[in-house]
């Protein structure tokens, strides 16, 4: 199913260049849909954001006087950690009590990263 074009055509590009870049979308859909479909897939992920997440925690642990400039700031963008945030957005977490493994996190965003 093609998709709407709502962008403006550049110079150079032709329907021919559209139609290439509309296709090579739609296969890397379908892939990325079969891949997480994947149950070894699925658990591995899983397995890997849990060990993300509590290693971050033990990082928010750590005494003030050991944390670097970025980390326990408030007044940043949590994807980038440079820039102020101008609003929050919405993350999935892993969460083993949460119906269907994950729970929504809201984080600050600054719009460009």
């Amino acid at each position: 199913m093609l998709r709407k074009r709502i962008e403006t055509v550049s110079m150079g590009e032709t329907a021919a260049d559209i139609a290439v870049l509309d296709a090579r979308r739609m296969r890397n859909k379908s892939y990325m849909r079969r891949w997480r479909a994947n149950a070894k897939r699925r658990d591995r992920e899983r397995v890997r954001r849990v060990a993300r997440y509590s290693e971050l925690k033990s990082l928010a642990a750590r005494p003030e006087s050991q944390k670097t400039d970025h980390e326990g700031t408030e007044g940043v963008c949590m994807i980038c950690r440079r820039r102020p945030p101008v609003r929050e957005i919405t993350r999935l977490r892993v969460c083993e009590s949460a119906p269907g493994g994950f729970e929504k996190v809201l984080i600050p965003y600054c719009g460009e990263c």
